[in-house]
């Protein structure tokens, strides 16, 4: 039978970053129980490399260091030009400088007393044996090339690299002298093609010219006189036809206005010219001195005014002179304001007889003159225009013929630069190097390194004592003494039990505690009661489990109850394993009163808990059995009346006691485990697996139960296991056991 999803354990909430630090912190406490490994794995390791030390071949390294300066026969670029070339190179000079051309050339100067690190070398291998003792390495964003050596004698070291370095520079000089001179040949080939093209280009340009008639203007241009005068003509056409369209417009507008009878005086006076107005005015008798004659009385008026003004303060009103200049003042305001109504009138009788013939008359003379001009320049610009398109394909092929030989000279005068900057480069060198830091002997060895070797000696051991910790921790899944157990759980271990004799005798005398209250054993429950009643938090309401069945969490329960009960206190222990009720089968107390009928029953939970209570002969010990298997026990204990049996016994008895089942078997440990003061978990370090023990001990945190600690059962002290020591016995063997107590119904 599958069991209901109540009985299944409830599954603690664990992230996982919170899993990972959890993982970290356990291994952390077991590298610490475990560090005696970790200890000897340090102290081998650091002899290993003690050893090693005292008996490696010391080799010593000379480093020389080249500073790159140009690449190329160009030496007149300046270092931005080629600071990019040499840095994209520098992988190429790293493998010229332990290529075999100049590891062998190296090797023909080297001295026979420099080739100690040869001998019991073939010849023929001598190249490779040396290229495996170089190491040449450029700094990153440099022009840098570090040459090194590593020898079993210092000077042979630097001897060796200074020998490649002088093959090195030797080999690049040679290689560029002969890639100078085949750049200079080949460049001086180029440059006579290129004159020819030249001069081809430039007799061709002659001849189209000449027949062109197209001289050369500011800067070498070339300026054709037909097509300056084809854009002189066309620019007075436009101004021609513009002026020809005003002309017909204005006669047009002067015609029409003369048909309608309307007044051209004013559009007369806005569209002709200022000597057309004059000629008209004088034909009309109105010229410029009719207006200098209106000026000339509107003067006079304001001096009379003056004057009068003036005379005023010396003479009365009729005096002569007053009453003169009156008078001519009157006149000649009448004359100014009625001389614009006679000059209209004037017009009106001249604007039908002379003005408005005189006005066509000038327009039509005006219009022919227009079209006459337009009609000539019109042909002139057809005549100009056909001979410049005669000459378009002339003019198309002086365009290319000109780009081309600005380009051909262009590079005519790079191809003469290169040549020079080549043959100025040739005696110096492509590469131009310069040795920044010549070889030297080194005083001490490079290899072995005291620091080096001691820290890699650390590393391997910590290492190796860690894989060791970290194996034996995954193989051995047993807790090996109390400090494992308190570490890893962080809770304190409250007792150890000795491994006790089990007795098949049902009934109270059955427990040690009762039957054998002076033995060793018996001793960890009165530790365990000690423990409880010194804890600071309140311990009256215990809940015992364990990981898995056969711990003896119901020995420990029993023991501890009668530990309890013999010190005074009013004891209740209540089996509520009501699947496999160890208890009761203990206590041989089978029935049917017991817990199962307690949380089913209606009545009161007061007179259904006196109804189902036994009493036992150890007047402060009750026990409340099982009773029958129920078919949903976590259901009862969920329910409230569980919680109110609990709230009951708390006010009948001093200290209450209750068997659960296995913490990871079902889920009733963790609904108890929130109703009562506190868990404790007994473990049997010799079946129990580290994870599962974890894993129970997760399950009662994680739902805020107060999980008060371990009891750690069945020590065997035989063994030599960890865990002996940590008992003890105190009392003589004289002393009488008490008689067995038997349980009164």
């Amino acid at each position: 039978m599958s069991p209901s999803p109540d009985d299944r354990p409830i599954a603690a909430p664990n992230e996982p970053q919170t899993a990972t630090l959890a993982a970290i912190v356990r291994f952390l406490q077991v590298v610490r129980i475990r560090r005696g490994i970790l200890f000897c794995t340090l102290f081998i390791s650091t002899v290993l490399g003690g050893l090693y030390f005292a008996t490696a071949t010391r080799l010593y390294e000379s480093k020389a260091r080249l500073y790159v300066l140009q690449m190329g026969s160009n030496v007149l670029q300046n270092d931005q030009e080629n600071q990019g070339g040499v840095q994209e190179n520098m992988a190429t000079n790293q493998g010229v400088l332990t290529s075999d051309v100049v590891l062998e050339e190296a090797l023909q100067k080297l001295p026979a007393k420099h080739r100690i690190d040869l001998k019991g070398i073939p010849r023929s291998k001598w190249t490779e044996a040396l290229r495996n003792n170089l190491a040449v390495t450029a700094p990153r964003r440099t022009n840098l090339i570090d040459v090194r050596y590593r020898s079993r004698d210092p000077q042979v070291a630097a001897t060796v690299v200074n020998h490649i370095v002088e093959s090195y520079l030797t080999l690049m000089q040679g290689i560029h002298k002969n890639n100078a001179g085949n750049d200079i040949q080949f460049m001086t080939a180029e440059k006579k093609k290129l004159d020819e093209e030249t001069n081809r280009i430039n007799s061709e340009l002659l001849d189209l010219k000449r027949q062109m008639q197209i001289i050369s203007g500011p800067d070498n241009q070339s300026i054709n006189p037909a097509a300056e005068r084809v854009a002189a003509l066309n620019k007075e056409l436009i101004v021609a036809q513009n002026r020809t369209r005003e002309a017909r417009a204005t006669l047009e507008a002067i015609v029409d206005a003369a048909a309608r009878g309307q007044n051209i005086e004013q559009f007369a006076m806005q569209h002709l010219e200022v000597v057309g107005k004059e000629f008209l005015l004088r034909r009309m008798g109105l010229d410029s001195q009719d207006s200098w004659m209106v000026m000339r009385v509107r003067q006079q008026l304001i001096n009379d005014q003056v004057e009068l003004q003036n005379k005023s303060g010396e003479y009365g009103p009729n005096h002569p002179l007053i009453q003169k200049l009156t008078t001519r003042i009157r006149d000649r305001q009448k004359w100014l304001a009625e001389r614009p109504k006679s000059v209209v009138d004037q017009m009106q009788k001249l604007s039908e007889a002379q003005l408005t013939p005189s006005l066509i008359d000038m327009s039509r003379q005006r219009l022919r003159y227009a079209e006459s001009r337009e009609t000539a320049l019109r042909q002139d610009f057809e005549r100009e225009n056909r001979t410049v398109s005669s000459y378009e394909y002339q003019m198309s092929r002086i365009k290319l013929l000109n780009f081309d030989l600005a380009r051909k000279r262009e590079l005519s005068v790079a191809l003469i630069d290169q040549i020079n900057r080549t043959d100025l480069g040739k005696e110096r060198g492509g590469l131009r190097t310069k040795i920044v830091s010549h070889p030297k002997a080194a005083k001490l060895p490079v290899t072995p390194r005291l620091l080096v070797v001691a820290l890699c000696a650390l590393a391997c051991g910590l290492g190796g004592g860690l894989s060791v910790i970290y194996i034996l921790d995954v193989l051995d899944d047993r807790f090996r003494s109390p400090e494992e157990l308190r570490l890893q759980l962080d809770v304190p271990v409250l007792a150890l039990v000795g491994e006790m004799p089990v007795t098949d005798e049902p009934g109270l005398s059955s427990v040690r505690m009762l039957s054998e209250p002076n033995s060793t054993d018996t001793e960890a429950f009165r530790t365990l009661r000690t423990a409880l009643s010194f804890a600071g938090r309140p311990t009256q309401q215990l809940v015992v489990t364990s990981t898995e069945p056969g711990d003896g969490k119901t020995t420990v329960l029993t023991n501890l109850g009668v530990a309890f009960a013999q010190s005074g206190k009013r004891t209740l222990v209540i089996d509520a394993d009501m699947r496999r009720p160890g208890l009761t089968r203990k206590l041989n107390l089978k029935g049917p009163r017991g817990l199962s009928t307690i949380l089913q029953s209606e009545e009161p939970i007061g007179i259904s808990a006196a109804s189902n209570l036994l009493a036992t002969e150890l007047n402060s010990l009750d026990v409340i059995p099982a009773g029958p298997r129920p078919g949903s026990p976590a259901e009862l204990l969920h329910g409230g009346r569980f919680a109110e049996l609990i709230a009951w016994a708390e006010s009948a008895y001093d200290q209450i006691l209750i068997d659960a089942p296995p913490t990871l078997a079902v889920s009733d440990p963790a609904i108890i485990g929130t109703m009562v003061d506190g868990v404790l978990l007994v473990v049997r370090p010799g079946t129990n697996r580290r994870r599962m023990v974890l894993r129970a001990a997760e399950s009662i945190t994680a739902i805020d139960a107060d999980l008060l600690g371990v009891v750690i059962n069945n020590v065997d002290s035989d063994t030599g296991s960890d865990y002996d020591g940590y008992g003890y016995e105190y009392g003589g063997e004289d002393e009488p056991a008490s008689s067995p107590h038997r349980l009164a119904a």
